[in-house]
């Protein structure tokens, strides 16, 4: 891990998810995997937000984090916050 996860970095890397920049994108992306089992919440709470960007980006950063075993355990409503989203519509 990088170090502690402030709450405002966590936010500004997840902003980042959704930059114009490709370069920020990734760097957003790979911040948020380094910090680990910190930046679950916040993702997980991205999975809500009515930016269909921002959630598709927060379940991609998930899933590379969860593929690569850098989250662990991971929380229920982590697994279930897509497919509440997706029946909420």
């Amino acid at each position: 891990t990088v170090g502690v996860a402030a709450p405002e970095v966590l936010e500004a890397l997840i902003h980042g998810l959704v930059d114009p920049d490709p370069a920020v994108i990734d760097n957003a992306a790979h911040g948020l995997l380094s910090f680990g089992a910190p930046a679950i919440g916040p993702l997980t709470n991205s999975l809500k937000d009515t930016d269909v960007g921002l959630r598709q980006m927060a379940v991609l950063t998930l899933s590379g984090g969860i593929r690569f075993g850098k989250f662990r355990p991971i929380p229920a409503e982590t697994v279930t916050a897509p497919t509440s989203v997706t029946a909420n519509r």
